[in-house]
């Protein structure tokens, strides 16, 4: 008898401590939105920051294809003129522009696709912020 009364007693407490400390549905949507907002704001900065590489590396290819043409033009001046020894400098450089132009277009596709990506999660937690936004300001409970 006393043992039941004990674990009646038990079991009460427990349900009164789960309903005042476990969070109500409003109190987990707040914590929700949260951890959205928190989540959200990462990715537009990393994605604010992959766009500026994604511009940097679109600058330099342009930039590098002008001075491979300028720098052929020249060395082809050079040879033109019978100066080929002035020629080799601007030939060195040419091979450095060519190579730096090779790498930025094998990763200007990464860096796209990177992008993309992170655009495509950043709409996808947008609409998750405001679906749980307009539940809270609604009034109602998400299931």
């Amino acid at each position: 008898m006393f043992e039941q009364f004990v674990y009646s007693l038990e079991t009460q407490l427990m349900k009164l401590g789960q309903r005042l400390w476990s969070p109500d549905a409003r109190s987990r949507q707040f914590e929700e939105a949260d951890d959205l907002i928190g989540r959200l704001q990462k990715r537009q900065e990393l994605l604010s920051r992959s766009q500026c590489e994604l511009d940097a590396a679109r600058r330099r290819i342009t930039s590098n294809r002008t001075s491979e043409a300028l720098l052929v033009s020249q060395i082809e001046s050079c040879v033109h003129r019978g100066v080929p020894q002035q020629a080799y400098p601007h030939a060195l450089e040419l091979d450095r522009v060519r190579q730096a132009l090779a790498e930025d277009q094998t990763a200007l596709p990464r860096i796209e696709q990177r992008c993309w990506s992170l655009q495509f999660q950043v709409r996808q937690l947008e609409r998750q912020l405001a679906r749980v936004q307009e539940a809270i300001y609604c009034g109602r409970t998400q299931g």
